[in-house]
């Protein structure tokens, strides 16, 4: 029921649900809602759930950086500072985005705003020039997906550097036209990401499967099998 209220976009009716009912409900489906602000937007509901689930679990990292990440999309710094100073008071470290692509029976990985790559300047290049062409069939970057405190050109360039970015140029580079590019990721992609990744499968004319923490997301043709919920 949770789930089905969320993916509706009755972020309050499904709050609401939990708090009437004497379930005792677990971290899953507290997360389940909470991804579901993020999707949405519901940024007050978000924090108050995000905060709930840290009194359950004050080790659980991606909580961290989504109540972060919720924040930054606000462009409520001071939000940001909160979380990380309270990371670092429990001694939270912050997991870097990681991807990985399998070409040839070879698994390569990338990291997020890691540049040490030895293809980094092929990569850096593939991925300006998709920049480029899914911006001419729409493409905005969402910089609130950004969460440094730095001017919005950068942010822009914090997020070419995003993992999933970076491993799509890859295959792209390394596979066939038209061949489908399948990657998994650590964590759960970001607003932004989802969104390129959508339309990147319309001007490469391929199917891009990405498996991040949440779900397998199946783009083709500027579509998500997620439905755009995740």
């Amino acid at each position: 029921m949770v789930g089905l209220l969320c993916r509706a976009g009755r972020l309050d009716e499904a709050d609401r649900f939990m708090r009437d009912t004497r379930t005792e409900w677990d971290i899953v489906a507290r997360r389940t809602l909470l991804s579901a602000c993020q999707v949405h937007g519901n940024h007050g509901l978000g924090y108050k759930v995000a905060e709930h689930i840290l009194q359950l679990d004050p080790d659980d990292v991606g909580t961290y950086i989504s109540l972060s990440n919720m924040y930054s999309k606000a462009r409520r710094w001071d939000g940001v500072v909160k979380v990380r100073k309270l990371m670092r008071q429990r001694d939270i470290k912050k997991e870097p985005g990681v991807s990985w692509i399998q070409i040839r029976n070879e698994t390569h990985v990338f990291v997020s705003e890691d540049k040490k790559h030895p293809w980094m300047d092929q990569i850096t290049e593939k991925v300006a020039e998709l920049i480029t062409e899914i911006k001419l069939i729409g493409y905005v970057p969402n910089i609130a997906c950004a969460s440094h405190d730095v001017e919005d050109e950068q942010k822009e360039e914090y997020l070419r550097y995003h993992s999933e970015k970076l491993a799509i140029a890859f295959g792209v580079i390394h596979m066939p036209p038209g061949a489908a590019i399948y990657i998994m990721k650590n964590l759960r992609m970001c607003d932004d990401c989802h969104v390129a990744v959508k339309l990147i499968s319309i001007v490469t004319n391929r199917k891009l499967v990405v498996r991040d923490a949440n779900r397998f997301h199946c783009f083709e043709s500027g579509c998500c099998s997620c439905d755009d919920y995740w």
